[in-house]
């Protein structure tokens, strides 16, 4: 989701998404290391990722409301409508 979120926002958007996820780079180098480094591009390209990793390309739906409300929580509500509009 990160690296969706990476790849669809200006920096300084994604900058505050990645700030609300503590280890948020962490987690994007295991992404790179893991996917490959290819791009995730759209909901579609982050189903196939999911299914990737082993996990249902289904899941996504059901992780997207709770990172999107836990970078709300964290870092406020315009970081939670630049993420949930970077997941759609």
């Amino acid at each position: 989701m990160l690296k969706l979120a990476q790849e669809k926002l200006s920096a300084g958007d994604f900058d505050q998404i990645a700030k609300a996820i503590p280890g948020a780079d962490k987690y994007l180098a295991n992404a790179k290391q893991l996917l490959g480094g290819a791009n995730v591009g759209n909901k579609a390209g982050l189903q196939s990722a999911f299914s990737k990793l082993g996990m249902s390309p289904s899941m996504v739906d059901q992780f997207t409301p709770i990172v999107t409300q836990f970078v709300g929580q964290t870092s406020g509500e315009q970081a939670k409508a630049l993420l949930a509009g970077a997941l759609k």
